[in-house]
């Protein structure tokens, strides 16, 4: 299996989603350009598809800690936003392959 691994710096005064996005945009022509002479194991069709490639919406996550849960509460009640962001890498609106940020505290500020 074939791993890019790409890491980035921003900070910017939005929501995480919004953090998130901001990043995905930023840096997936650069994902695109790391994983261009490979772009097979990453479902790609053809080198092509690259230049067409676009960002989907991100998939959130949530996380329920083990402490914390209530067994007398709903999953949902319970579940908190986490930042960990899936974005689907789309080629003619078809999800090809994905593109993950995950947002890091720095100094108590995601």
């Amino acid at each position: 299996m074939v791993a890019a691994l790409l890491i980035a710096g921003i900070s910017y005064a939005v929501s995480p989603e919004e953090q998130a996005k901001i990043c995905a945009q930023e840096n997936l022509p650069n994902y695109l350009r790391m994983i261009a002479d490979d772009y097979k194991n990453f479902h790609f069709s053809s080198k092509e598809d690259l230049t067409r490639a676009s960002l989907g919406e991100p998939i959130p996550n949530v996380r329920i800690g083990m402490k914390e849960l209530d067994m007398n509460k709903t999953l949902k009640d319970q579940a908190e936003p986490y930042p960990f962001y899936v974005f689907p890498v789309m080629v003619d609106n078809k999800a090809v392959t994905d593109f993950t940020v995950v947002l890091e505290k720095v100094n108590g500020n995601l």
